[in-house]
């Protein structure tokens, strides 16, 4: 979920399903997924749809910079953005994408650009329960970005949540998940990842969302040591991400 907005574009579909509205809007070059016509959870370039084009998006996706996956879990599917750049960047890496609302999924086929391909796969269900399943030690990457129409699930700020992730990441794997609001590294939610990441970075958003990246492997001591893959890596997005970067700051944990 990105910033509000008050989208003018043209209404190209309309469903709903037991938890509520989906709309599909055309606006200029973009395509717009929101659920109440205030708050975008997803918005695609229609000309380069691999583009990435929220800051959150963007952020969330520096964590190439630091640990290349072969494997990784999309949590929260939306309209596929996280998934095309992912699959664009590294079309090799065994991307497997859990959305809880079939309808959410069949709209991101239909109207978002899906990629097709063997090493993407999607399934339909609760991500507790999809974690709870996943083998420990399974997966490189956790991508975490479950919305609803204007706040963060709840169980992505759970500390059970942060205990599965830890379980099925492998030794050298990464958790990054998207929160709404402005970071508040006095709640519960700092306390337990800290308890489990020896290395968690905080990226504010412009919007008030933040990003957060806890790692089961500590960066170098000066984050500036990362700059040339930051940049080379937003080279290959398209995208400026080093003034992103450089709002990035470590939090301190007991794990580490």
């Amino acid at each position: 979920m990105e910033q509000e907005t008050s989208p003018e574009g043209r209404l190209l579909f309309y469903a709903c399903d037991a938890l509520g509205d989906i709309f599909v809007l055309d606006e200029g070059p973009h395509r717009i997924l929101t659920f109440d016509y205030q708050h975008e959870q997803s918005r695609m370039d229609l000309g380069a749809p691999q583009r990435l084009v929220h800051e959150h998006a963007q952020s969330m996706m520096m964590v190439l910079a630091f640990r290349e996956p072969h494997r990784a879990i999309l949590l929260g599917l939306g309209g596929g953005c996280l998934l095309r750049a992912l699959h664009h960047l590294l079309p090799q890496c065994q991307i497997h994408a859990i959305e809880l609302r079939k309808k959410i999924h069949e709209i991101a086929e239909n109207f978002f650009g899906l990629p097709e391909a063997p090493e993407v796969t999607i399934g339909i269900a609760d991500a507790r329960e999809a974690l709870e399943n996943s083998p420990a030690g399974s997966a490189d990457l956790i991508l975490a970005d479950m919305f609803h129409a204007n706040s963060v699930a709840p169980l992505q700020r759970r500390q059970e949540f942060m205990a599965e992730c830890h379980r099925v990441l492998n030794e050298n794997g990464w958790l990054v998940a998207n929160y709404d609001g402005p970071a508040n590294t006095g709640e519960p939610l700092f306390h337990w990842m800290g308890e489990f990441f020896p290395e968690i970075l905080l990226c504010p958003i412009k919007d008030e969302n933040h990003i957060l990246f806890a790692g089961k492997q500590k960066l170098p001591d000066d984050l500036e040591d990362l700059h040339s893959r930051v940049i080379a890596l937003g080279e290959r997005l398209e995208v400026s991400l080093l003034p992103l970067f450089e709002r990035v700051f470590r939090l301190e944990t007991k794990a580490g």
